[in-house]
């Protein structure tokens, strides 16, 4: 009687493809077999699916990334800005009312070379309200009875031009903030 070789379950592809080779009679059957089980291992492949899915991925996320550091680098300038004209509105609380000081201060107070003190810090006599300060002459009564204050406001502004030029994106951005307090 002769010996029979056992066909194993979990063979590679090159090695049923030998077996076929030596076996020669079974040539048929183990074709058959063969056939059929790289049919399965194709349709149920998923080496490369983790190579095609960070290709498809990863310019989603460099976008992500350069539109996060070009966001928050208008949100640092647009902070400057703000840190800007507070720190003028200081000079004038501390040193009383100087356009010029004040300038100065603004525009050299975070070291950035693209901020202004635009408009020019002025001086001016109010009353409060619900809406903000209203101006008046500085001999004025306020409605509630009290004198008209002596206010300064103290302005920076600056332009923000993204890193990266998109078609939905403006080309620049004009950053302004306003700083206003009473002096007297």
């Amino acid at each position: 009687m002769a010996a029979s070789t056992p066909v194993p379950t979990e063979v590679s592809l090159s090695a049923m493809l030998v077996a076929e080779r030596r076996l020669g009679s079974c040539t048929r059957t183990i074709s058959k077999w063969a056939w059929r089980r790289l049919c399965r291992d194709l349709l149920n492949e998923e080496h490369g699916t983790a190579a095609i899915d960070l290709a498809i991925i990863l310019p989603v996320l460099i976008a992500m990334a350069f539109g996060l550091v070009d966001y928050s680098s208008a949100l640092l300038q647009q902070t400057q800005v703000e840190n800007a004209a507070q720190r003028g509105l200081q000079y004038a609380l501390a040193r009383g009312f100087d356009s010029s000081g004040m300038s100065n201060v603004i525009t050299r107070s975070t070291g950035s070379a693209v901020i202004s003190a635009t408009p020019a810090p002025s001086k001016f006599c109010g009353c409060p309200g619900n809406q903000g300060i209203s101006s008046t002459a500085c001999s004025d009564v306020c409605s509630d009875g009290s004198r008209a204050g002596t206010y300064v406001s103290s302005s920076a502004a600056a332009t923000y031009v993204p890193y990266i030029a998109l078609p939905f994106v403006p080309a620049s951005f004009a950053l302004q903030s306003t700083a206003t307090a009473r002096i007297q």
